[in-house]
């Protein structure tokens, strides 16, 4: 399974990717993941971490001045990238959305439009949930919980 992260640049972060990551695997019930972010501080770094310690493989999608530009809006280019490296494959791909700015929820909703599973982190205080949209077609249907622990 592919999986994007995306999300916020402050925070707990390190401990609590780590944390949701470990309980979304067991939940998607997927021992073998392919992680995919775009190198961001915050979420994206921690995530790579988190491949790295369990020897997952890792994909880095940079923001890349010749392919985004360099003006405010080259994060949400790039986050078109990292939609077509999750729309390039045979395997199911979700995208893993933390909280975070503009940036975050623009991949969210892209992600979402384009037929993706968005695994959505709400985090309150030392607990988090996390959400699973419903899927474009199923219009009227709420959010569904996929797991949730403590930090």
């Amino acid at each position: 399974m592919k999986l994007g992260v995306c999300g916020g640049r402050t925070g707990k972060v390190l401990i609590r990717a780590a944390r949701v990551l470990d309980s979304v695997r067991a939940a998607c019930g997927s021992e073998s993941l392919e992680i995919g972010h775009g190198t961001a501080p915050g979420y994206d770094q921690a995530a790579d971490a988190w491949a790295g310690v369990h020897k997952l493989p890792c994909t880095r999608i940079p923001v890349n001045n010749a392919l985004d530009g360099d003006e405010d809006d080259a994060p949400k280019r790039r986050n078109r990238r990292i939609l077509m490296w999750l729309l390039d494959t045979r395997q199911e791909a979700a995208l893993l959305a933390f909280p975070g700015g503009p940036g975050s929820r623009d991949m969210a909703q892209i992600a979402h439009d384009a037929g993706v599973t968005v695994f959505d982190v709400e985090i309150d205080g030392d607990e988090f949930f996390v959400w699973t949209w419903p899927h474009r077609d199923e219009r009227g249907k709420v959010a569904k919980l996929l797991c949730s622990g403590t930090f």
